[in-house]
């Protein structure tokens, strides 16, 4: 602003003020029907492959370069997960706990506790289009999905939004709140009516 004043420049270049902000994209996740049925489903191969890893995640929150640590839980009577997510490790932030809950324990057990986390992250998200048409979506399905399906599906079981924030390991609750939770009306409903009923 000095040097704009003493005309040294013709405009303040960190001036944001004519800056338009994105706005969040709309959260895209799958409903817990959806996901029933993806559990129902089995395929071979890659696409077994997928739909395994993609519930891991939806059940833990987790992101795919983060499943690995699923596998230390394997004799364990843990009931949380504490992680530092390889995404944090620049940050001096808390590890995320994730809570493990019967869906994903029942699904550990299955698989042994050895997930099929060998392939590329692009070869997944390739794989996850075949489960669009499945599941009668219209939106891309990504790993990304399933991180929103899990803070989703945390928020229908009436968990707070601050320990969604913590499961999924952001720095901040606001990056929760922008991208990964929507307050349904089913929820505003349920959560309100002792204030409406007489």
């Amino acid at each position: 602003d000095f040097a704009k004043s003493k005309l040294l420049i013709p405009a303040n270049v960190i001036d944001i003020e004519g800056y338009k902000r994105n706005k969040p994209k709309q959260v895209q996740s799958l409903t817990s029907e959806q996901l029933k049925r993806l559990q129902m489903i089995s395929f071979r191969g890659v696409l077994e492959d997928t739909r395994i890893i993609f519930l891991s995640m939806c059940f833990s929150g987790l992101n795919y370069c983060d499943l690995k640590e699923l596998q230390n839980l394997k004799d364990k009577d843990n009931i949380v997960l504490r992680i530092e997510r390889k995404k944090n490790k620049k940050y001096d932030i808390d590890k995320a706990v994730i809570p493990v809950t019967l869906e994903l324990r029942n699904l550990l057990e299955k698989l042994e506790y050895k997930l099929p986390i060998h392939y590329h992250i692009n070869v997944i998200n390739k794989h996850l289009k075949v489960f669009e048409s499945l599941l009668n979506v219209n939106f891309t399905i990504t790993t990304y999905t399933a991180r929103k399906t899990a803070a989703m599906l945390l928020s229908e079981k009436g968990v707070s939004i601050d320990v969604i924030s913590k499961i999924l390991g952001h720095t901040s609750i606001i990056t929760t709140q922008r991208y990964y939770v929507k307050v349904s009306e089913k929820r505003v409903i349920q959560e309100t009516k002792h204030l409406t009923e007489k």
